[in-house]
């Protein structure tokens, strides 16, 4: 028992602390499907859909579906190769700039709440392990690709007027260009998985890194369990913390999935 409890202390020291994200918070809920078929010579295929809500879980800000390849070398080494097509939800935005007074306001930017399509391919090797018959340790390296596209962003830009103490509006549109970004991902994951047991209770740590510099944009972690309700049909509930060091955000978030194995 004492060493299963160092494994999960070691699991989450992983993961650097929540001030990472800074002092923002929010909540947000999490629902997956997902169909899976075994196929011969230890492949697998599947495909799932994705819906993710913020704001405490009033605003809808992520869909993506998407298919994977999986093949088991052994019984310790697992590949797998992933597309998913996300639609991604960006939330307005004002930007004020100050006279020399540091106090009167030259002029405001306000960039309209906007979604952005993007591409993901990724490309996974996994390593796993098991401990004392009962625990399952997994170490996935996830190297991501994404191609985010090309948006036209509305603008509205108010100049004030010193003569006439008035806002006058302007048009002022900006077209963002497509993006690609290359990011490693590692996580690692510690479940009890044990025969004739239908609960699979888990912890995970992930790290995100840009692959080109290995600067570290995010990390989350999770604590949550599997039911397997019976040879085909599963389910997942999960509490997930993500903090993002680009949005300066940590973001808590309730996770329900159901598997369907054919």
């Amino acid at each position: 028992m004492k060493k299963t409890a160092a494994l999960l202390i070691a699991c989450f020291a992983l993961m650097p602390l929540p001030s990472l994200a800074g002092g923002k918070d929010d909540f947000g809920t999490w629902v997956e499907l997902s169909a899976r078929k075994v196929l011969p010579r230890d492949f697998t295929v599947g495909v799932e859909g994705d819906l993710r809500t913020r704001e405490n879980s009033s605003k809808m800000n992520r869909l993506d579906i998407g298919a994977d390849v999986g093949y088991k070398v052994n019984k310790y080494l697992k590949v797998g190769v992933a597309y998913s097509f996300i639609d991604g939800y960006k939330d307005a935005k004002i930007k004020k700039k100050y006279g020399d007074d540091g106090e009167t306001i030259k002029n405001v930017k306000l960039t309209h709440a906007y979604w952005r399509p993007k591409h993901e391919l990724c490309i996974d090797v996994s390593p796993t392990v098991r401990l004392w018959r009962t625990l399952r340790l997994t170490v996935r390296e996830r190297y991501q690709y994404t191609h985010k596209k090309g948006v036209t962003l509305e603008r509205d830009k108010y100049k004030y007027d010193l003569g006439y103490e008035v806002w006058n509006r302007e048009d002022d549109p900006k077209r963002k260009a497509a993006e690609n970004t290359h990011t490693l991902r590692s996580r690692l994951k510690l479940e009890i998985d044990k025969k004739r047991l239908d609960w699979k209770p888990f912890v995970s740590a992930e790290a995100k890194n840009y692959f080109r510099h290995m600067k570290l944009s995010g990390v989350r972690c999770m604590a949550g369990t599997d039911y397997k309700i019976n040879g085909r049909n599963s389910v997942s509930v999960a509490y997930v913390l993500t903090c993002d060091r680009e949005d300066h955000e940590r973001t808590h978030a309730l996770s329900v999935g159901y598997e369907i194995k054919f």
